[in-house]
């Protein structure tokens, strides 16, 4: 499964396969894939989502979160906080001048550079992010319940909902869930 795909600077598309072998696999716009692995020191991170925005790339891994700002030379910017069970960060969406990065924990970061992140909490598992309309919207692939959170001021909203979702999108001015079967 292709779990991201970020549009770059240069026309290129950016996607990768989550549990694969850890690259990021690009498509121009003329139609030639290539293929590159986004470590500075040869580590498979299997990277779970990329995005790009304001002149920077982002990978998130399961371990850590990845930057670059010429898709050629990356550095660690951010750890997986170990003392913390299963917070993995396996999201990672650009919008408004920032960008957020959520996993498998009540845990997301945001940060508008890519190099300092803030943490926000969130009161259920948050493994599912889409950006629009100014805000991210985050929800959970196994309990109910979604959270806005404003890309600006970073204010929250909690918006009860019956379903778990399996994947988010923002389409045609509306946020578009997935549900899980």
């Amino acid at each position: 499964n292709t779990t991201a795909v970020a549009n770059s600077v240069n026309g290129s598309y950016l996607c990768c396969y989550p549990g694969g072998d850890g690259k990021i696999h690009t498509l121009s716009d003329t139609g030639e894939f290539s293929s590159f692995t986004p470590s500075p020191d040869g580590t498979n991170y299997d990277i779970q989502s990329v995005a790009y925005g304001n002149g920077v790339y982002m990978a998130a891994s399961r371990d850590c979160i990845l930057r670059s700002t010429d898709c050629e030379n990356w550095t660690v910017v951010k750890q997986r906080d170990s003392s913390v069970n299963n917070n993995h960060m396996t999201k990672v969406v650009y919008g408004d001048g920032a960008f957020l990065v959520c996993g498998e924990s009540s845990r997301y970061i945001t940060s508008d550079n890519g190099v300092t992140w803030t943490e926000g909490k969130t009161a259920s598992y948050m493994d599912c992010v889409a950006f629009g309309e100014g805000k991210f919207l985050l929800s959970s692939s196994i309990h109910s319940g979604t959270l806005l959170v404003d890309a600006v001021t970073f204010a929250t909203t909690w918006v009860d909902y019956s379903e778990s979702m399996g994947d988010l999108a923002y389409w045609n001015n509306q946020f578009v869930g997935v549900k899980n079967s």
